[in-house]
C-alpha cells in the first residue's frame, strides 16, 4: 500500500512528503508456529490486533523508559498502558526487553539490493524500519538515456516500460515487496543528468529552469527533499547557484536539502559554508551526511565545524547531520582522483588514465603536499583497501592495502590506484581508514547528530559470503547500542534511541513516525539492551548483528525471534 502522508502530526508545518510501505515477506519462516505460545484466543473481547506487552518503552523523545503496553490496530499505535492479554488477537511478551520505535535509516544505499531481495535483513536485524535514499542519485526520475544506463547496471532486474518519473520507480520497488519503509530524497545529480547528462558545463537559464520543474515535479510525487553528493562527477560540476535553485524548490514544499559536501579534508570549513550559503538563499533546512574529516593532520578541524554549527543553530537555524559510528569510510577508489581529471562520462575520462602526459600530471599532483585537498597523501596507502572489483582477475587483490597490493605488482603506489582503475574498468569499492575515535565521539556527544549506515541493506542466507561490504551495512545501529551505550557509557540508551527514530523524523519531516505516541504508525523494535550486539569486522564484515528479537512495520510482523 503506499500514499502520501498528511499535512498533520508533531512535525508540521514543515511536513514533508513520503513514502510508506506495508508488506509482509511472502515465505517468512516460522511466523505462526513461533507465535503459538503467545498467541491470545480471539473473541468477542479482542480489542486491538498485536500487544506488546512487559517491555520498557522508550517512546524516541529522549525520556526515561516506563513498564507499559502498546497496543495495535491495523497500521497505528491505538493505546499505550496497561492492558489484559487477552485484549489483543496477537501478544508479544516483551518482558525484559527494550521497546522503541523502529530505528530510521537517514542514508541508506538499500534501492539495488531491495530490488534484489526485499527483505533487506542486515538492517531489519538491527531494527530498522526505515530507508531513506538520495545522497546524489534517486531511482527517479529519469530520461530515456538514463534508463538505457540504469538497465545496463541491473541487467538481471528488468525495469518495466514507461517508467520515468520519481514516484514510478518508488512505486515499482514497492511493488516488487520489501520488508521496510521506503522513502527518499530527489538526487541533485540526477535531476542534472536528466537535462544535460555527463557534460561539464553551466546551465543555460532554460535549462536551470528544466531542472527546477523536475524538482517540483517529485517534490509533489513525495521526495523529502533535494540530496547533493558534491565530490562525485557528475553531481560536482553543480554550482553553489545551481543547487541554491534547485533548494529553492524543495523549500516551497517544505523539505530539506541534505549534502556529501565537496570537501572531507582540508577545504572542510569552506565547504560547510557553501552548505550554509545554500540553506541561507533557499531559506531552507540543511542536513550534512557522514559528517568527519578524513586524513589526521586535518583531524583538528572538527572543532570549528562542530562550533560553527553549533552558532548557526544558536542563532535559530536548523542545521543537522549524520554519521556511521567507524572510523573508516568506503567511497570508490576514483575518489582518490583529482575533480580536472573527472569531467564527461566515467569510461570516457578512465580511459584517458593511460595518455603518458595525463599520467604523470596525476602522479606528481598526488605526491605532492602542496596540492589543496590531496586525499591520496592525507590517508596514506597503507590505509587504502579496495573491497570490490568487478574483473574477476582483479578480486585476488580485495581486502589487501594499495600498499600490499603495490608491493605485489611490483610498482609505485599511486601508479597501483591508476593500474587498478583501468583494469577493472570502474570505481572500484573501497575502505579508507582516515578517521579519528575521538572525532567521533565528539560528533556523538552533539544532540543534532543522528545515525545511519550510508550501505546497503543485505539478505545473504550466510553471512560471511557474497560481496565484501563495509561492516556498517550489518552493524551501524547495533553498534551505536553495544559500544556507545552499553560499553563507553558515552550516550544514554534514551538519548541513542531518540538519534535514531525521533531526531531523524524531525529532520526529514516525517509525519507521525519515529516516536510511539497514539495516532502514529506502528513502527517498532524490541530489542534486549544486555545483549544487541554488532558482529561485522572489516576482516568479515557480513555478519548480522544479535539482540533485536522483533521488529513491526506498519502494524505487521516483518522479524520474529
Amino acid at each position: 500500500m503506499h500514499h502520501r502522508v498528511n499535512d498533520s502530526g508533531d512535525n508540521a508545518p514543515r511536513r514533508r512528503a513520503g513514502w510508506r510501505l506495508v508488506r509482509r515477506i511472502v515465505g517468512l519462516i516460522g511466523i505462526a508456529a513461533v507465535l503459538h505460545a503467545c498467541h491470545s484466543p480471539q473473541g468477542p473481547a479482542d480489542r486491538f490486533d498485536l500487544l506488546v506487552a512487559g517491555g520498557t518503552v522508550y517512546d524516541g523523545h529522549g525520556g526515561p523508559g516506563r513498564r507499559v503496553d502498546v497496543a495495535i490496530s491495523e497500521d497505528r499505535i491505538v493505546a499505550v498502558g496497561n492492558f489484559w492479554k487477552k485484549s489483543a488477537k496477537t501478544v508479544i511478551d516483551a518482558s525484559g526487553m527494550v521497546v522503541a520505535p523502529g530505528f530510521i535509516n537517514t542514508l541508506s544505499w538499500a534501492q539495488e539490493s531491495l530490488l534484489r531481495d526485499g527483505r533487506g535483513l542486515s538492517d531489519l536485524k538491527q531494527g530498522v524500519t526505515l530507508e531513506i535514499f538520495g545522497e546524489g542519485l534517486s531511482l527517479g526520475p529519469v530520461s530515456d538515456t538514463m534508463r538505457i544506463a540504469m538497465q545496463a547496471s541491473v541487467p538481471d532486474i528488468a525495469i518495466p516500460d514507461g517508467l520515468t518519473s520519481f514516484a514510478d520507480f518508488m512505486l515499482w520497488l514497492e511493488s516488487r515487496g520489501v520488508a521496510v519503509n521506503i522513502a527518499s530524497l530527489v538526487g541533485a545529480t540526477t535531476i542534472r543528468q536528466n537535462v544535460v547528462g555527463d557534460a561539464f558545463r553551466t546551465l543555460s537559464p532554460a535549462e536551470l529552469a528544466r531542472m527546477q520543474d523536475l524538482v517540483r515535479e517529485s517534490m509533489r510525487d513525495g521526495a523529502l527533499g533535494v540530496g547533493s553528493a558534491l565530490i562525485y562527477p557528475p553531481g560536482s560540476y553543480a554550482t553553489t547557484e545551481e543547487l541554491i535553485a534547485l533548494a529553492q524548490v524543495a523549500s516551497e514544499f517544505g523539505g530539506v536539502y541534505a549534502s556529501h559536501l565537496r570537501s572531507e579534508g582540508s577545504e572542510l570549513e569552506a565547504a560547510v559554508a557553501e552548505l550554509l550559503t545554500i540553506a541561507d538563499a533557499a531559506n531552507i533546512n540543511a542536513h550534512i551526511y557522514h559528517l568527519k574529516v578524513s586524513g589526521s593532520q586535518d583531524w583538528h578541524r572538527m572543532d570549528a565545524i562542530l562550533d560553527r554549527v553549533e552558532l548557526e543553530r544558536a542563532m535559530g537555524k536548523s542545521i543537522t547531520a549524520d554519521i556511521y559510528p567507524y572510523t573508516a569510510s568506503a567511497t570508490g577508489m576514483t575518489a582518490l582522483l583529482p575533480s580536472w581529471i573527472k569531467r564527461g562520462p566515467e569510461q570516457d575520462w578512465i580511459g584517458k588514465l593511460a595518455q603518458p602526459e595525463i599520467r604523470q600530471r596525476l602522479i606528481a599532483e598526488a605526491n605532492d603536499p602542496n596540492v589543496s585537498d590531496n586525499r591520496w597523501l592525507a590517508i596514506g596507502a597503507g590505509n587504502i583497501v579496495p573491497v570490490r572489483f568487478v574483473k574477476p582477475e582483479l578480486r585476488q587483490y580485495a581486502g589487501l592495502s594499495v600498499k600490499d597490493i603495490a608491493a605485489a605488482r611490483k610498482a609505485g603506489e599511486f601508479e597501483t590506484v591508476l593500474d587498478l582503475i583501468m583494469e577493472d574498468q570502474s570505481r572500484i569499492d573501497t575502505i579508507y581508514h582516515s578517521m579519528s575515535e575521538v572525532n567521533l565521539a565528539k560528533k556523538l556527544r552533539k544532540p543534532w547528530v543522528a545515525v545511519e549506515s550510508d550501505e546497503r541493506s543485505y539478505s545473504e542466507e550466510s553471512p560471511g559470503t557474497g560481496n565484501i561490504a563495509h561492516p556498517r551495512a550489518f552493524g551501524a545501529f547495533a553498534r551505536i547500542l553495544a559500544k556507545y551505550v552499553r560499553r563507553d557509557g558515552l550516550l544514554t540508551l534514551s538519548d541513542a534511541i531518540r538519534r535514531m527514530t525521533q531526531l531523524p523524523a524531525t529532520i526529514f519531516g516525517l509525519d507521525r513516525r519515529g516516536a510511539i505516541k497514539v495516532g502514529h504508525y506502528a513502527d517498532l523494535v524490541i530489542f534486549d539492551p544486555a545483549t544487541i550486539q554488532d558482529h561485522a569486522t572489516f576482516n568479515d564484515p557480513m555478519r548480522f548483528a544479535s539482540g533485536v528479537a522483533h521488529v513491526i512495520v506498519n502494524g505487521e510482523l516483518a522479524l520474529v525471534d
